[in-house]
């Protein structure tokens, strides 16, 4: 579930502002100062191993504390990915 449950306006569902993690030790930032709206609805995420994706879908989840506001009005859930082998 998203870190505040506050609602964001109008058709927005999810909002991100100025949203920063990295991970502890980490030289950079994974995410620098996002900014995100996003309407009810499927979504694909798409990029090189390592761009930030899980994480990103982790953020959403309210799995991790970052800095900014993730806002949101309604669940989100991220299903882990399992490896095959």
């Amino acid at each position: 579930m998203c870190m505040s449950k506050r609602m964001v306006r109008g058709e927005v569902f999810i909002s991100l502002r100025k949203v920063s993690f990295g991970w502890p030790l980490a030289a950079t930032k994974v995410l620098d100062g996002v900014e995100l709206e996003l309407g009810r609805g499927f979504y694909g995420l798409v990029g090189e191993n390592g761009a930030g994706k899980s994480t990103l879908l982790s953020v959403l989840a309210g799995e991790l504390e970052v800095e900014g506001q993730v806002l949101c009005s309604g669940s989100v859930v991220r299903v882990p990915q399992e490896s095959v082998a």
